[in-house]
């Protein structure tokens, strides 16, 4: 089968040095048609965070994919799941990464964790969002205000921190209700979607998750807001960063990389000295000039670091409080529509390692509406 990506899924109730050092494979028979080392030298992804590992453009075709741990001895390779990916011409784009959220009560679990792209169900992971703890009332919602547009689906991800108890999921446009599912039995191992009809198809600009019936706090491990499109823009994270003294640097959209506009990038963990990063735009995600992507800077001193992109274009982000934002302006050109742009953050550590730089993860983003 053809195949365009491949996405790993480390087990969250487990020690990340578990899926340290491997090397993913994809086969035809016994010939190797593509590999590529995963989470080298020290480097592996938060609990729950799966990695997302693209092949060259257009995809690869074979009939296995085996992942090993070839240089580390007596320790297994554990994964929750490995998805083998083949892009099909209309994809589902989550709007709702790009969206505002809310919720009823502030708690240590924030409403933006409903939003960050992460699925994985373990609340003690920080990655669901937890409307109250104490004292949960009649009136718990949790809500996310997108760009006002049409929308095909609306997935709800639960926590496995409480049972699905039922709610009601609505969609607005302004103060006007334009479509309402109750989640009577919603399930665990899932998320519970909501289709909007097509015959109407409404527009949108805010999703509400809430409960009237009893009281109990909703536990959501995330909501997606989601069109089937070949031309929305979208922005998607692959490959992973490496260890810097303020942790491992993650580059995230913060919007959609729409022709005509701005296309904002947020980058988390830059050391407060000297607090400096560069953002790297391409065209390319297999070669930077003669070099094969991706690098491993390894050799240079910096182990586990990977060069992901090619850098056609850079921009200083001057970083506070740990976090830096970089803006790429989209020109207003239709003949951009549905062309990618990687990116991904260099950021000076001289405390991290000899090469005294750290890479973040990748980001590829699709020009589009």
């Amino acid at each position: 089968s053809l195949v365009h990506e491949i996405v790993l899924f480390p087990r969250a109730d487990a020690g990340n040095v578990a899926c340290a050092d491997m090397l993913v494979e994809l086969k035809t028979g016994s010939t190797v048609v593509w590999s590529q080392m995963c989470c080298t030298g020290g480097a592996y992804p938060a609990r729950g965070v799966a990695v997302r590992l693209l092949l060259p453009p257009g995809g690869l075709t074979g009939d296995t994919v085996r992942i090993s741990r070839p240089n580390v001895t007596n320790s297994t390779v554990t994964l929750a799941e490995v998805e083998v990916v083949q892009v099909a011409p209309i994809t589902p784009v989550n709007w709702a990464v790009y969206g505002t959220a809310t919720q009823s009560t502030v708690t240590q679990y924030p409403a933006s964790l409903a939003i960050d792209g992460n699925t994985d169900s373990f609340i003690t992971n920080n990655s669901c969002a937890l409307t109250s703890v104490n004292g949960a009332g009649y009136s718990d919602f949790w809500q996310v205000t997108l760009p006002r547009q049409r929308y095909d689906e609306i997935r709800v991800w639960h926590s496995t921190f409480q049972p699905a108890y039922p709610y009601y999921v609505t969609a607005y446009d302004g103060a006007t209700n334009v479509g309402q599912w109750f989640a009577n039995n919603p399930p665990l191992t899932g998320p519970f979607v909501a289709t909007v009809p097509t015959g109407t198809a409404p527009y949108i600009d805010r999703v509400r998750v809430w409960r009237n019936s009893f009281a109990s706090p909703l536990a959501l491990a995330e909501v997606e807001v989601i069109n089937w499109s070949a031309l929305d823009a979208e922005a998607k994270p692959f490959g992973i960063g490496c260890q810097g003294t303020a942790g491992v640097p993650t580059l995230r959209a913060l919007s959609a990389p729409i022709n005509a506009a701005n296309f904002d990038v947020r980058l988390d963990h830059v050391p407060a000295v000297p607090g400096l990063a560069v953002v790297a735009s391409g065209t390319s995600y297999t070669l930077s000039g003669p070099l094969p992507l991706p690098f491993d800077l390894g050799a240079i001193g910096g182990p586990g670091c990977q060069a992901y992109v090619s850098a056609d274009f850079t921009q200083v982000a001057i970083a506070s409080g740990g976090v830096a934002t970089s803006t790429l302006a989209i020109p207003n050109n239709s003949g951009l529509l549905g062309v990618p742009i990687y990116q991904q953050a260099i950021v000076l550590d001289a405390g991290a390692n000899a090469l005294g730089l750290t890479t973040s993860n990748a980001l590829r983003a699709r020009l589009g509406l």
